[in-house]
C-alpha cells in the first residue's frame, strides 16, 4: 500500500514559512490507516525475526476448541 497525498493546504506564518499542513477528513483517515498497517507490518516482521516456534493454523484451532476458548 503507498500513500498519496492528493490535495494538501499549507498555512504559513508572516514571514511566508510553512507552519502545519491542513489536510481533508477523508486524507487524514487514509493516513491513520497507512500509520496502522505499517505499525502491524512491523509488529509482524519482528514476531518472525523474534519467533520462538510457530504452531499451524490448524493446531491453534484444535488447541483453543479443547481450552473452549472457541
Amino acid at each position: 500500500m503507498s500513500l498519496t497525498l492528493e490535495k494538501q493546504e499549507f498555512l504559513v506564518d508572516k514571514k511566508g514559512q510553512p507552519k502545519a499542513v491542513v489536510l481533508s477528513l477523508p486524507e487524514y483517515n487514509r493516513l491513520l490507516r497507512f500509520i496502522e498497517n505499517l505499525e502491524d507490518s512491523l509488529d509482524l516482521k519482528h514476531a518472525i525475526e523474534t519467533n520462538s516456534g510457530f504452531i499451524p493454523h490448524d493446531k491453534l484451532l484444535s488447541r483453543l476448541k479443547k481450552q473452549k476458548l472457541i
